[in-house]
């Protein structure tokens, strides 16, 4: 069963929600309209960021009616994902068949309900930059989806967008996994929150990338670098943070090639998939290695 998702979080943080429902419907539409940009990265195979070209990029309004449809969507590829991707294909290009009866069909007709809500679609650029303009104050989602090796990718993330202001989404690694309409992830004890180490229900381990930096060459000193670690198990490049050096200085950019490579055992929290913080220290120079500071 997919597990609960928060409805409008993000949203009710920051005091909107209070806001939008003791608002008249009047004065709402009245309020200048906002926009949304974002932009659509992977990390490849090497650690390197790829920018995800010509990717679907869906915006939903966050409402009951809405997350209904997407639970119920969930479900239905979660019980059988070979049929849901017959019913992909059969969404975006009947075949004509009469499918009533059938759990293709039903899968199908379930589909296109839930896409019939979506409030906008864009595709991203080169570049793997979108944009959603001219937007009233409220909760969204956006989603961003591809097939690549036989699955069905998603970017998912919330978005709060407040009158007359510019907000900025990055859909990275971090909000990046198998799935269908399924609750994020890192959303089972609070997407946005971070926790430390220590409250995890085990240690992270290294799965890859890394070198001991007591048993490499640090001629030119160390640097521990704090930064935290997405529901995956993935660095997230955004909060990588030099924390200090014994030796040569190292920038920002140095830091992020550092942990590029890195990936870690799945961070949880009484069962759920979390964010979490951690502290490395790497020999000077590297082009990727360290060890996790106890």
């Amino acid at each position: 069963m997919p597990v609960p998702r928060p409805f409008s979080g993000t949203l009710a943080g920051l005091g909107c929600a209070a806001v939008l429902a003791a608002a008249p419907a009047v004065a709402r539409a009245q309020m200048p309209a906002s926009t949304v940009t974002g932009t659509v990265t992977a990390v490849g195979a090497n650690g390197q960021t790829i920018k995800a070209a010509n990717v679907l990029i869906s915006l939903w309004t966050t409402d009951a009616t809405t997350e209904a449809k997407r639970d119920s969507a969930c479900a239905m590829w979660i019980a059988d994902k070979t049929v849901w991707m017959q019913a992909k294909s059969e969404a975006e290009s009947p075949s004509g068949v009469n499918l009533a009866g059938t759990a293709l069909g039903n899968d199908v007709a379930e589909l296109n309900s839930l896409l019939a809500l979506r409030r906008d679609t864009v595709r991203s650029d080169a570049n793997g930059d979108f944009t959603f303009a001219s937007l009233p104050f409220g909760a969204y989602t956006i989603e961003a989806e591809t097939f690549a090796n036989n699955k069905f990718l998603q970017w998912s993330k919330d978005v709060p967008v407040i009158p007359g202001r510019k907000t900025h989404v990055d859909l990275n690694a971090s909000t990046l996994a198998e799935n269908q309409y399924c609750p994020s992830p890192q959303g089972g004890a609070g997407s946005d929150q971070v926790y430390n180490a220590r409250d995890l229900d085990a240690p992270l381990r290294i799965l890859s990338g890394g070198v001991d930096a007591s048993q490499s060459d640090a001629q030119n000193g160390t640097v521990t670098i704090d930064f935290v670690v997405d529901a995956n198990g993935v660095p997230d490049q955004s909060t990588v943070v030099v924390k200090s050096t014994t030796g040569a200085s190292v920038a920002a950019d140095a830091a992020r090639t550092i942990v590029s490579s890195l990936r870690y055992s799945k961070p949880t929290v009484k069962g759920n998939a979390v964010r979490a913080e951690i502290e490395y220290v790497a020999p000077i120079p590297s082009g990727g290695g360290g060890r996790r500071r106890h």
